[in-house]
């Protein structure tokens, strides 16, 4: 897919009708190396974010090396970067792409970044992303998606190295029953309606910079990292501005981050200040 294809398909129509595309060079291959060095500065200094009552972090393999080695999930950290901002979520083809899909300015919510360390790294089990956000029926035009998530490829992602695997169509099932462990949602069996996930999934392998978007009822699932290389992604969700008053209120709580602005009539905004945590800070805390 050519980088100029952001205006040349109806993404709305792709990511209704199929529950999900891939849509590649959304990032500029030069920023890849600038945007994994951020990563690594937050993974090195973790327990200052964890001390400022941002860090949401999950550690792996807590006595490796690597800092980008030690930890499956960097949450919270990850949006209050300016420079990951700037050339992820700001970015101006992230911008357009975005918008056309929503047809409206939007916000970002929940997510972070997803650390697969080499012949490592957690499974997570086949699941609808609409369950966590314990959505009640649409009060909007079913045919506009209200929200949907992201994922942004740092490393080349393959079904090697666990990369997300995702049934086509499946999002045309509604919201299903998940199976519950304690207050968690855990996972769902495709089997049970009407799927062969060995069959009917399709591994959503990426290039660096490369962005996969996929519907909120769209069943997913990936797998362990069995490869000698590292998997690195930021995932979240994108949601339209006209309906983050009605997220507020079916979710009004969210320990993460807040609905953050990303854009105002087409235009990039700036990282709110309130959410911009400067390095010096952390190197001064840290020293």
């Amino acid at each position: 897919m050519k980088r100029d294809e952001i205006r040349d398909k109806n993404w709305n129509r792709e990511l209704l009708d199929k529950g999900y595309f891939i849509f590649q060079g959304l990032l500029n291959r030069d920023d890849i190396p600038i945007i994994k060095e951020r990563v690594r500065f937050i993974a090195e200094h973790a327990d200052i974010y964890e001390r400022l009552g941002i860090g949401h972090v999950k550690e792996d393999q807590p006595n490796a090396r690597n800092p980008l080695h030690r930890f499956y999930r960097l949450n919270s950290p990850a949006y209050h970067n300016e420079t990951l901002w700037k050339k992820m979520i700001s970015n101006p083809r992230t911008v357009g792409l975005v918008r056309s899909i929503l047809q409206d300015d939007f916000c970002v919510n929940a997510g972070g970044f997803f650390l697969k360390p080499p012949k490592h790294g957690s499974v997570t089990p086949w699941h609808q992303d609409s369950a966590a956000w314990n959505m009640p029926p649409a009060p909007y035009d079913p045919h506009e998606p209200v929200m949907f998530d992201f994922w942004i490829a740092i490393d080349r992602a393959t079904k090697e190295n666990g990369c997300l695997q995702l049934i086509p169509f499946s999002q045309k099932l509604g919201r299903i029953a998940h199976q519950r462990q304690g207050n968690k949602l855990t996972e769902v069996d495709p089997r049970d309606h009407g799927y062969n996930p060995e069959q009917d999934a399709v591994a959503c392998e990426m290039e660096p910079g490369d962005i996969l978007v996929w519907h909120q009822n769209a069943l997913h699932y990936s797998g362990p990292n069995r490869s000698d290389k590292q998997r690195i992604g930021l995932a979240g969700t994108f949601i339209a501005k006209r309906d983050v008053p009605w997220m507020r209120a079916i979710r009004p709580g969210n320990k993460y981050l807040d609905y953050l602005p990303v854009c105002e009539n087409g235009h990039p905004l700036d990282l709110p200040k309130e959410f911009l945590i400067d390095e010096d800070q952390i190197l001064a805390m840290a020293s």
